[in-house]
């Protein structure tokens, strides 16, 4: 069976249970931009175990924040701006 889902802003925790009331195994998860972060998000929580693959397409993965560690992250205030640009008009921030 070949099922295709576009998930953009559902809560992370139907990502989960979506797969397990449509009863999904070997599923193929594609994320492009901030869709990686949810994929590497999902499998961190939940595991591989009705996933086949992962593949991230020009991912932004999880962590984005300016750090000494992470030297290219963004500014608290740049990174809080662009977050709430996408949860509140997605299609426009893209």
């Amino acid at each position: 069976m070949v099922a295709v889902l576009q998930v953009r802003t559902a809560p992370r925790a139907r990502h989960r249970a979506l797969l397990e009331h449509l009863d999904l195994s070997d599923v193929i998860l594609i994320g492009h931009s901030v869709g990686g972060a949810e994929i590497a998000r999902y499998l961190a929580r939940h595991g591989e175990n009705r996933i086949a693959r992962a593949a991230f397409i020009s991912s932004t993965l999880p962590f984005l924040k300016l750090t000494d560690d992470n030297p290219e992250g963004l500014p608290e205030a740049r990174l809080q701006a662009t977050l709430n640009a996408f949860q509140t008009d997605r299609p426009s921030s893209a």
